[in-house]
């Protein structure tokens, strides 16, 4: 399809090879064909995602497209993409911009002015199968998962995720020994938060297999509305972060018997 054209989404692309050239979408686009191609385009977005790149829908490419809400959201992303290709993007007024699972190519774009709700974090991009994609184009990758890894020899090193500051400043020592440069991705979170969500949720799923769905359901619902008080061995846990638990510094949540003795209740604020 060529020419300016004027689609009040969504926009559903199911045709094999389609090519859209000038188009304004006032809404999400969901693509499900192969080799789909968009070019010179302005979309909007749904109440989730602006475009999607469904199962099976490989070798999407997007240019010269400006993505994004004409009022920021909270609650949208940009693009949920696999086996994509984009250039000359300008995404913008959402929460993540690239949702990117594997095989992602973005150049020259621009992602800028995310949105942030009162409980969540927003990522430029977030990728997925980093260490894969790499190796498929010549690298040698490892993964390593250590306060203090040994670096000497390596080319470069990428620190993901770093929410814990005595974990950081041991591993950014250890490069600057080695002089290895660093790339940092500090997507952070919570500990008390992250515990409260993951041990909250296996509590929960717990009681309802061992009771059945009728003692779960309140749990759920107080799950739900994030009023459900997490018990550890140690203290409590809300939503919030706050509570008796005691948070252990340099990471020690993750391991010990934090992890241990998780029971849940549904009692109020």
């Amino acid at each position: 399809t060529t020419g300016l054209r004027t689609f009040d989404g969504p926009l559903e692309i199911r045709d094999d090879g389609a090519i859209l050239d000038h188009v304004v979408v006032d809404g999400p686009v969901e693509v499900y064909g192969r080799n789909v191609t968009i070019r010179h385009a302005r979309i909007r977005c749904g109440p989730y995602w602006c475009v999607r790149q469904h199962d099976g829908a490989v070798h999407l490419t997007i240019e010269d497209a400006d993505i994004g809400p004409e009022v920021a959201r909270s609650t949208t992303d940009g693009l949920w993409v696999s086996s994509f290709v984009g250039r000359h993007l300008d995404i913008h007024d959402v929460s993540d911009g690239v949702k990117a699972w594997s095989d992602v190519r973005i150049e020259q774009s621009h992602i800028h002015a995310l949105t942030q709700a009162a409980d969540d974090h927003s990522d430029g991009v977030q990728i997925r199968e980093t260490a894969k994609r790499l190796q498929q184009r010549g690298h040698q990758v490892e993964m390593v998962n250590s306060d203090t890894p040994n670096v000497k020899g390596f080319d470069l090193v990428h620190l993901f995720n770093c929410r814990v500051q005595s974990s950081f400043e041991q591993q950014m020592h250890c490069c600057r020994s080695a002089n290895v440069p660093v790339v940092v991705s500090p997507i952070w979170v919570s500990i008390s938060r992250a515990m409260w969500g993951s041990r909250g949720t296996m509590g929960v799923l717990k009681q309802t297999v061992e009771q059945g769905f009728g003692a779960g359901a309140q749990l759920l619902e107080a799950l739900r509305k994030r009023q459900l008080v997490v018990q550890l061995e140690n203290g409590t846990l809300l939503a919030n972060g706050s509570g008796t638990w005691d948070d252990p510094p340099c990471g020690e949540a993750t391991r010990g018997n934090c992890g241990r003795g998780v029971s849940v209740a549904d009692r109020r604020r």
